[in-house]
Order: structure tokens, then C-alpha cells, then sequence
């Protein structure tokens, strides 16, 4: 997704704010033959500060005992098939699994859908978009729909349009009354949509075939190109979606006033039961960015009103959690269960000494009414450098620090080192976790790993 604009500087370790180091010092010209940093700085000078600083915050005041390093769990590629190569090189992207597990899909540059039959995935589906159009998002319905949509050049101008693919039909079908469609997403009994376009946010009924407007474009700036609303997802009849350029996120129902439910890093519907979990973007006394706490919205309530689940207030030294600590290009790992009981996240305790030279980076479980607090069931080490979610997944990569390629299971709870060959790209990537099958388009080609856990 697109993220907004970007603060200067960057967290500098796990379970720390970013903040400026201000140190009294007198001014003094580079030494001769050495350049500068700042202008009146060293080299050497610099990088020991900052080396001492984040040193300080990472935990090393802490008791010195070396922790594990962690997850100790491995995989192996059993075996790599390749489905699909691109005869002109590059194209292929947004490789998904179905929900049952029946399909893989992806989209190419040039305009098809690439379609493959995990029974039988020798044998490949190729549907191209009509009138030469191109294919800009691909998401599955709870009912295995591929809904789409597409861009098509005109001499008029650039017109894009919502279509859906009923497997295994090889056909796109248009869906009416969905003019300027960046992107979609489908309510979970797949007999509605919403879609946002560079003006407003639509909801559409596709067995009422009746699109009403749910909410106008929010004033202020947005990335160029970028639709009014994004990250769009159902909870219940209502459409949450984040205006594109801010983290702020609406809740809104046909028929009915939008509610304004405030900064949040990122979203878990319960609609079964009328509430909502929310990862809160910038909280506390200093607004800590990138995640910090977890909170529940009662949604029967008018306007719903946010309760802590997980603490973020550390005014007086109390411990927190930072879920998703990452920018906001990164979506939520906050999961809730099938029987709406505990909640889980990926993030770092904050608030007592470290007993390594990080803050562990784990999944965590609480209960989602708040009753506990949460507890690590899966340790996976330092924070990553690069992170990838998927409906039951993350892939996270770090460099320095014992570099890895991991894989969590966020419904199970476990995560494995994967071998240093696994070769996919973020975003277009997903993996049947039951199973340790990973379905990847990397442009080049569209491939399926078979992993296993190692002896």
C-alpha cells in the first residue's frame, strides 16, 4: 500500500522511540585529509556515538546473558516447479493462493490472469483482459471469486473497471457501475464489494446490482496517482478504509453517517461479533510511531469508542508492546482467532532490560478482551530488515545481527529458518501454511516451493 510521507530518521532499535541524540560539544573543523559527516564532525566521532546510543537502547545494560538465537526450527526446499516463464522477460506479480486452497492466480503486466490448478498445475489457465487492458490488483472472495481490476488506455483517456473470474472459467466479467476502480475488496459472504476511486469510496451490491457512494475523497495530500481510500476491508455490512496519504481510517455503512475512527497502523474485523481490533499508529504521551498498543472498538456503540487490549501508556515506566513496528508499507500481523478469543501479533516487549543485544522479536497471544497480558508462544530472533504478510504468513528478512530468511505461521503459532536459496519478492509471494507450500511470482516466473521441516 502506499504509505505517507515519511518522518525523518528511523527506529533505531526494537522497543525504542526515534529520537534525536543531543549531545554539548564544541564545534571543530574536520581533521586534515578526513571528511565529514556534519561539516565540523569526524568520522570516528559520529559513528561512536551512534554506535554507544544504540548500544544503550538495544538492551546491552541488561543483565549480559546471550540469548538464543532464534527461530532454531528449519526448512528445506523439497522442490521448486516452475508453472509459468515469461517469453519476453519480466511481467508476472501478486501470486495468491484461493482461500480453499484449490487455486493459484496471478497477474501479468501485459494484461492476463495466469491461473493454475494445484491438483493438477501442469496445466495453466491464461485469460487476457478485454480491449488490451491491463490487470492493476487481484483479490480472492472467501468463496474462491478472483475479483480484479483493470486499466484500459482510450482515446478518451484511461478508464478502470472491476471485473471478476469465476474458476474454473477461463472469462472475465465486467462488473457494471464501477467506473474508475483502483482497487477491491469483497465482503466475506462474497455478494458485495467496495472499491475506491480517485474521488470517492463505493460500495457495490452484486446481486442487487446497485453501487452507492460511501464517502468523498478526504482533503490534504496523498501520493500522485494514489485513489482516495485504500486498504479497504469489510467488517460485517460496514467498509473500513484508510485515506490514501494519511493513517486515517473510516468506518462506514450504506445508508448511515461515516464514523471517524482516528490513526490506526492497521485493522482486525470480528464481524461475527460487532467489534473491531486495531493496531494504533501514533499513541501515548509522545506518539510512538509505527505501532504501539492494541486497541477494541465495540461497534455497537454510537460512535464506538477505542478500549486498551494491549497497554501502550509507558508515562510512568510501565511495560508495553509495540505490534508491527515496521512503516506502514507493511500490513498488520494482528490475527483473531476462529472463536474470537485471543489475539495474536508479531512485535517486541518494551520496558525492562533486554537480556541480549536485542529486544526478541516474537508472536505474541492475548486474550482479545484484555483480561492478561500478552505472552510470547514463538521467538524469532532480532527485528528484520524486510517483511512480507499474507492472510496466515510472514516472510522477514535480516542482514546484520544473524542474518535470515524466516517463516512464521500466524494461525499456528511457529516459525523456521528458510535455506539461504529461497528466492521470492515481497508482495508477490504466498504461502499455504498447512501445507509449507509457497506460491511465487518473481517476474521472470511463477513458481511453486515445496518446503519441509528440516531433521
Amino acid at each position: 500500500m502506499s504509505s505517507p510521507r515519511r518522518r525523518r530518521g528511523r527506529l533505531l532499535s526494537q522497543g525504542t522511540r526515534p529520537c534525536r541524540l543531543t549531545l554539548p560539544r564544541r564545534p571543530a573543523p574536520a581533521a586534515p585529509g578526513r571528511r565529514s559527516m556534519s561539516g565540523n564532525e569526524p568520522r570516528s566521532r559520529t559513528l561512536l556515538l551512534y554506535a554507544v546510543f544504540v548500544a544503550v537502547l538495544a538492551g546491552l545494560a541488561g543483565p549480559g546473558v546471550a540469548a538464543p538465537v532464534n527461530p532454531t526450527a528449519r526448512l528445506r526446499i523439497v522442490e521448486t516447479r516452475t508453472l509459468w516463464q515469461s517469453p519476453e522477460g519480466g511481467g508476472a506479480q501478486r501470486a495468491r493462493f484461493s482461500p480453499d486452497g484449490r487455486w493459484l492466480a496471478w497477474y501479468v503486466s501485459g494484461g492476463q490472469v495466469g491461473l493454475a490448478a494445484l491438483d493438477n498445475p501442469d496445466v495453466i489457465t491464461a485469460t487476457n483482459a478485454p480491449n488490451g487492458s491491463s490487470i492493476t490488483d487481484l483479490v480472492w472472495s472467501r468463496q474462491s471469486q478472483l475479483g480484479v481490476c483493470i486499466r484500459t488506455e482510450t482515446d478518451a483517456g484511461v478508464v478502470r473497471q472491476v471485473a471478476i473470474l469465476h474458476p474454473p472459467a477461463p472469462r472475465l466479467v465486467l462488473v457494471e457501475d464501477t467506473a474508475g476502480a483502483y482497487n477491491v475488496a469483497w465482503r466475506q459472504d462474497g455478494r458485495a464489494i467496495a472499491f475506491s476511486t480517485k474521488t470517492a469510496l463505493f460500495h457495490r451490491d452484486l446481486e442487487g446490482e446497485v453501487t452507492v457512494k460511501l464517502l468523498d475523497e478526504q482533503a490534504g495530500w496523498r501520493p500522485r496517482g494514489a485513489p482516495a481510500y485504500e486498504d479497504l476491508v469489510f467488517v460485517g455490512d460496514r467498509v473500513a478504509a484508510r485515506a490514501a496519504g494519511t493513517m486515517h481510517w473510516w468506518l462506514i455503512q450504506p445508508g448511515t453517517p461515516p464514523v471517524a475512527l482516528g490513526e490506526l497502523r492497521g485493522l482486525c474485523p470480528d464481524p461475527e461479533r460487532d467489534r473491531l481490533f486495531a493496531v494504533s499508529w501514533q499513541a501515548g504521551p509522545v506518539h510512538i510511531p509505527r505501532g504501539a498498543g492494541i486497541v477494541s472498538f465495540d461497534l455497537a456503540a454510537n460512535p464506538p469508542e477505542p478500549s486498551i487490549i494491549v497497554p501502550f501508556d509507558h508515562s510512568d515506566g510501565k511495560i508495553y508492546w509495540l505490534p508491527d513496528i515496521w512503516d506502514a508499507t507493511y500490513p498488520t500481523t494482528l490475527r483473531l482467532s476462529p472463536d474470537g478469543r485471543t489475539l495474536s501479533f508479531c512485535g517486541v516487549k518494551v520496558g525492562e532490560l533486554s537480556p541480549n543485544t536485542w529486544r526478541e522479536f516474537c508472536i505474541w497471544q492475548v486474550p482479545s478482551d484484555g483480561s492478561q497480558e500478552p505472552v510470547p508462544v514463538e521467538q524469532t530472533g532480532n527485528i528484520f530488515k524486510r517483511f512480507d504478510v499474507g492472510e496466515t504468513h510472514f516472510i522477514g528478512w535480516r542482514y546484520r545481527i544473524d542474518s535470515a530468511i524466516v517463516l512464521g505461521d500466524l494461525t499456528r503459532h511457529r516459525a523456521w529458518r528458510l535455506p539461504d536459496e529461497f528466492d521470492v519478492q515481497r508482495a508477490n509471494t504466498d504461502v499455504l501454511t498447512d501445507r509449507l507450500l509457497v506460491g511465487a511470482a518473481r517476474g521472470n516466473d511463477v513458481v511453486l516451493i515445496q518446503l519441509e521441516e528440516a531433521n
